[in-house]
């Protein structure tokens, strides 16, 4: 994920209210009054003493470089906490598997960011603890507010089996749809934030502001009505994930009534000449609305020299979750870590860090990267009615190479349902090398 290690939390954490408490320099930077007075929330007793003595803490680091941001939080933790932080590299590519190899090592990290290309396989394969087998192994803290802040969102993102496996969520970037309204405007489409505000914006709503807008303008210009980069996102917002969970068994199935009307939809779609998938068609003004995530978005944007607005990812008609598609990550402790408490630990200060430590401005919880956004726009990326939970792994992009056909497909004229059929086939043989080849 692009940025991943230097924007944790950026876009959650955005969503909190920035306090208005007077701020005191500290070598770690400018940090809060408040947070230096009670840097543990209302722990007191027995969990204030176990959060002050939170010993080598290892994690898991997608790169070799650590920003100013990670520097202040290493002092923070180490001054508050009693703790220090050990990055141990693991490839954004390999990481499930390094994971495996270094429990059954006897080496596993105390703390990793659970993404979905570990979730859900790692509830699956124990490979992670739940929050029942941390208290019972008398981990304090479970409770403290910074976690319980997001507890509603990393329970319905990462509950298996009627057990939650995170601790708290610690980044969430949902997909949305940027709107070039000066384009709207000049062909007196209605804009989509008109449906959005009514309850209306769904997937057909997306379609007809794709064909009302999409035309041939004078001197032969082609206006596209959207720039869609990843078409899955519309099988995930309508609960028509490829994968599926039956049980405890992974099951790759296309072959479902509403994951096969949503592939209609998608080829009503990609095989007109209103999508397509080239973003910049959207940042050279000819095209009316681009769907990505909202960080990726962010640094488009500021760049186009056009109005533009932002509305979440269209819902389907068969959408009963309420989940929407993007990047969703949570603080996971691996089954064998060796200092479980510290990573409890660890994950209630970087909480509290990111809370009240960087910045003090009225913009305090913005990464610089998403200045791009008005507060209005703000308020609709950080809502929690469009967060996400984690995509049901594996992703398309992570399957093998037989699978990268599958969009093209679509696009052509063979049925659906004999396009899926065999797209099953191929998944399912894939999922069922990768348990062999990942988990022996």
């Amino acid at each position: 994920m692009k940025r991943c290690a230097v924007l944790l939390c950026a876009v959650l954490l955005l969503c909190l209210p920035v306090s208005c408490a007077e701020s005191v320099d500290s070598p770690a930077g400018t940090i809060k009054a408040d947070a230096i007075q009670d840097p543990y929330g209302v722990a007191t007793g027995e969990e204030a003493e176990v959060l002050q003595h939170s010993g080598e803490v290892i994690l898991y680091w997608d790169t070799a470089e650590r920003s100013d941001r990670e520097k202040d939080f290493e002092d923070y933790f180490e001054k508050y906490f009693g703790g220090t932080v050990t990055y141990r590299f693991c490839p954004l590519d390999d990481d499930a598997a390094t994971l495996i190899r270094d429990q059954a090592a006897g080496s596993a990290p105390s703390v990793f960011r659970l993404t979905e290309s570990y979730w859900p396989r790692a509830a699956v394969r124990s490979l992670t603890y739940d929050q029942s087998q941390l208290r019972n192994q008398g981990v304090v803290g479970l409770d403290h507010p910074a976690l319980a802040r997001y507890r509603d969102m990393t329970e319905a993102a990462y509950t298996f089996n009627g057990e939650c496996y995170a601790l708290s969520v610690c980044y969430a970037s949902p997909v949305m749809v940027a709107v070039n309204t000066d384009l709207f405007r000049a062909y007196g489409v209605t804009t989509p934030d008109v449906y959005y505000a009514k309850g209306a914006w769904s997937n057909e709503t997306f379609q007809r502001c794709c064909y009302e807008l999409s035309r041939t303008a004078p001197g032969g210009q082609t206006i596209l009505g959207a720039v869609v980069r990843d078409p899955l996102w519309f099988l995930q917002a309508d609960d028509a994930d490829p994968m599926a969970f039956r049980g405890t068994a992974l099951k790759g199935d296309l072959l479902s009534t509403n994951t096969l009307s949503t592939l209609s939809y998608c080829r009503s779609l990609l095989t007109s000449s209103v999508v397509d998938s080239e973003t910049m068609a959207f940042q050279d003004g000819c095209a009316g609305m681009l769907c990505d995530t909202a960080d990726e978005l962010a640094d488009l944007l500021a760049g186009c020299a056009f109005e533009w607005d932002v509305v979440p990812f269209p819902y389907g008609s068969d959408n009963e979750t309420g989940a929407r598609p993007g990047t969703f990550i949570g603080w996971a402790i691996p089954d064998g870590a060796k200092n479980v408490q510290g990573a409890v630990n660890f994950v209630i200060a970087r909480q509290r860090f990111l809370d009240f430590h960087y910045n003090v401005d009225k913009a305090a919880l913005w990464d610089a990267g998403y200045a791009v956004y008005s507060e209005a726009q703000r308020r609709v990326v950080t809502d929690a009615a469009n967060m996400v939970r984690p995509a049901l792994f594996p992703h398309f992009g992570t399957l093998p190479d037989e699978v990268e056909g599958f969009w093209e497909a679509v696009r052509g004229s063979e049925p659906i349902y004999n396009i899926a059929d065999r797209y099953t086939a191929l998944i399912r043989a894939a999922i069922s090398e990768e348990l062999h080849t990942i988990y022996p």
